[in-house]
């Protein structure tokens, strides 16, 4: 297809981030590289439409939020999942990482527990660090491809921490946590008064399992949301926080005024209000290309001694290589060899895994199939 292939050549654009970590390696490279989670689509009709409109009719002037983009906020979650957040609530970040740091600082001091649960996104990580907190980490818990939550542990885990950072779906192990686990967190972070932030920016790549959202089971949980993982606007650098408690919500745009950390761009507004609104027909499209993506992966790969977990939601697959007894350096460098970019399971706290981003046309995914499967046959 000549579109696909000229959206490939297009996104190697030169700001891409992704682009450039696979050029850095190799400059010579010809393969997609399936490292950062953005997507190799194109963006979406309305989205284009509603910038294009905006651009021509308005400067782009100093802005603030308005009621329609509140609104179709509100309403894409109530279509999509049945939540209703209440629009009061939310307050804007320029991403759930910045936003993250500023709820950490709100809510512990230096040296206090912030509860993780590896493997989990880096950034997490990064935040706890930086902030000068102490990682308290209760690691889920593998058994042949499946990951699950180890109640006892947390339990005694809690006693140390204040806040708890969930991610749910969780990156990058694929899992979606059942209504019954996270009520199981609730009574342990009210046992334990922790104040738990949900990171539930991959919520709409519902693959196999419905979504839902830990604020559901508590409605005093802080809810980290944005269009930018649905629609790959992370450009525009617009999310949306939901943070029930006034104290809160006050402490919090005091911290970000206080560090001149001014509201998200009009452009990501316009963005994020028209993929609420109009984006639903383009997405599902793209959640039904990633889920073939992975059933096409697993099944390639089924005979081989790789061990990939289920997908419940994201777009990113997660692959156990340990059966190959090669250590992380020796096996990464092997796909990189073979041009092949992925994400080493140690930047989220577990050897012997990568990641690999599922979002791209299925021309992509077969040839890295292709070209992995080569590679493990080879050791």
């Amino acid at each position: 297809n000549k579109n696909m292939e000229a959206l490939s050549m297009k996104q190697r654009n030169p700001y891409s981030s992704k682009w450039n970590l696979m050029f850095n390696m190799n400059p010579n490279s010809d393969m997609t590289p399936l490292t950062v989670a953005d997507m190799e689509f194109d963006v979406a009709d309305p989205i284009k439409d509603a910038l294009e409109t905006f651009i021509n009719t308005y400067p782009l002037v100093y802005s603030e939020l308005t009621h329609s983009y509140q609104e179709a906020v509100i309403d894409g979650f109530k279509n999509r999942h049945n939540i209703t957040f209440a629009k009061n609530h939310m307050v804007q970040s320029t991403g759930v990482v910045s936003a993250l740091y500023a709820l950490v600082e709100v809510l512990s001091q230096k040296g206090e527990g912030v509860l993780i649960q590896t493997p989990v996104y880096s950034q997490f990580m990064q935040v706890i660090k930086n902030t000068k907190r102490t990682i308290i980490d209760s690691p889920l818990v593998y058994d042949k491809g499946i990951y699950t939550i180890d109640f006892d542990d947390l339990d005694k885990k809690l006693e140390h921490a204040k806040i708890m950072i969930l991610c749910q779906p969780h990156n990058p192990v694929g899992r979606i946590f059942s209504r019954e686990e996270l009520e199981k967190i609730h009574a342990l972070t009210t046992k334990h008064q922790v104040t738990v932030i949900s990171d539930e920016v991959h919520a709409d790549f519902t693959i196999t399992k419905p979504f839902v959202s830990y604020f559901e089971v508590d409605p005093n949980a802080i809810i980290c949301t944005g269009a930018s993982k649905s629609f790959n606007l992370a450009a525009l650098q617009t999310s949306n926080i939901f943070i029930p408690k006034q104290y809160t919500r006050d402490k919090f745009n005091e911290r970000n005024n206080k560090l001149g950390v001014r509201n998200p761009n009009i452009l990501g507004y316009i963005a994020t209000e028209a993929a609420y609104r109009d984006g639903a027909v383009w997405l599902d499209d793209k959640i039904s290309i990633i889920r073939s993506n992975f059933d096409y992966l697993k099944k390639s790969i089924q005979d081989t001694k790789l061990i990939i977990s289920p997908l419940e939601g994201m777009y990113l697959a997660w692959i156990n290589y340990e059966n190959y007894g090669l250590d992380e350096e020796t096996f990464m460098k092997l796909l990189r060899d073979n041009d092949l970019y992925v994400s080493p399971g140690s930047s989220f706290g577990q050897r012997g895994f990568f990641r690999v981003n599922l979002a791209a046309t299925f021309n992509v995914i077969e040839r890295f199939t292709t070209v992995l499967l080569h590679v493990v046959e080879e050791i």
